[in-house]
């Protein structure tokens, strides 16, 4: 769609995005088969994409599949630390790229990364629908009341151009 006059690139929806003014939207990147050599490489390339050697992304959000893969590369290229008791962990609770924080969601579409930039992330609440409560309501076969609080908000990017998905 467009904002303020200008034409962004639509929303990725399986196949590649349209064209639009590619300063102004998100960036996207096929990977390139087989993902679980290519993975890396495609991560790299999409991640100095988006920060232009300016401002990068700070966290990484992907599937399960590929943080697995990811998680794979790592230990191979650990080193083994003994913990005190002489046992060794090789189980990563958090995992790194390029220093920049890495989680898988299940809610993210199979085979896929979000390179988002938390700097340019925000949640904007409507002041006249934020927190207002319903008249308390009788539960039927219950002696207990319920009240309904309703709020209205939404997540937005101020900068569009920060983020981008890795997908298949």
């Amino acid at each position: 769609g467009t904002y303020g006059g200008i034409n962004r690139p639509t929303a990725f929806s399986g196949g590649a995005p349209s064209t639009g003014n590619t300063f102004w939207g998100s960036k996207y990147k096929a990977t390139t088969a087989p993902v679980a050599v290519n993975l890396l490489t495609d991560m790299r390339n999409l991640y100095n994409t988006i920060g232009s050697n300016l401002e990068p992304p700070n966290l990484i959000i992907m599937d399960q599949d590929w943080f697995e893969i990811y998680e794979e590369f790592g230990v191979d290229q650990s080193q083994i630390a003994k913990k005190t008791g002489g046992l060794a962990d090789l189980g990563f609770e958090t995992l790194l790229f390029k220093g920049k924080d890495m989680i898988w969601d299940a809610g993210v579409t199979n085979n896929s990364a979000f390179f988002l930039n938390t700097n340019y992330i925000d949640v904007v609440y409507h002041p006249a629908m934020w927190f207002d409560i319903t008249d308390f309501k009788p539960m039927p076969t219950s002696t207990s009341r319920v009240a309904h609080i309703f709020c209205m908000y939404n997540v937005i990017s101020t900068q569009l151009r920060r983020h981008g998905l890795l997908y298949t």
